[in-house]
């Protein structure tokens, strides 16, 4: 006897949204859904679950084309940055995947079908140094979640910092330091003691 069949219709993985069981083999249950282009394809469940099938083969097409796509800004920091952020979000073979559309990182619509209007929206990167930064680590790629940052800045975004809410603000550490004058060490050292945000930035 076969392992019961997880019941998937209704959910969405990717661009797919499952309609209907369409059969079982030894593979596994294979799942009739449909494409947000307009297509239908029929995908196994376990392809589904893990994220390698996210589209019925649209997006990789639009990621070719993109590729090919004139508008004089091809191999620019900004269309390099706009490539890799749909490539890390939608392709399950992209070496980042698991940490973006791996865990529902998405890019919106408005962006993903477009460079110019993503470049619209952010407008040109101010140095080669700075990528695109989403400042709610969990949401997706949307106007009003991200910004140009350096790598400093994305360090201090990161999901494992620890914030410190301090006159109103939530500050890392590092930016903790600046605004009470304490040194990080002694911060360091004093939170390591258990001490309360407002005991660790007493001076004196």
């Amino acid at each position: 006897m076969g392992r019961p069949v997880v019941d998937l219709v209704g959910r969405v993985f990717g661009r797919l949204t499952v309609e209907r069981l369409d059969h079982v083999s030894r593979e596994g249950a294979k799942w009739q859904c449909s494409c947000n282009c307009g297509n239908k394809t029929v995908v196994t469940g376990n392809a589904l679950r893990k994220g390698t099938c996210t589209s019925c083969g649209c997006l990789r097409s639009e990621l070719g084309r993109a590729r090919a796509t004139t508008h004089g800004q091809t191999g620019t920091h900004a269309y390099t940055v706009w490539r890799g952020m749909r490539e890390r979000c939608g392709l399950s073979s992209h070496k980042s995947f698991e940490a973006y559309g791996g865990r529902g990182i998405r890019v919106c619509d408005r962006w993903e079908n477009s460079f110019e209007t993503f470049l619209s929206d952010m407008g040109q990167p101010p140095s080669a140094r700075h990528s695109i930064e989403r400042v709610m680590v969990d949401g997706n790629y949307e106007p009003g979640n991200c910004i140009w940052a350096t790598p400093a800045q994305q360090a201090r975004n990161r999901r494992t910092s620890v914030f410190y809410e301090f006159h109103g603000k939530q500050l890392v550490i590092k930016d903790l330091a600046v605004a009470s004058g304490v040194p990080e060490q002694t911060l360091y050292n004093r939170f390591r003691r258990g001490l309360s945000v407002d005991a660790a930035t007493r001076r004196g």
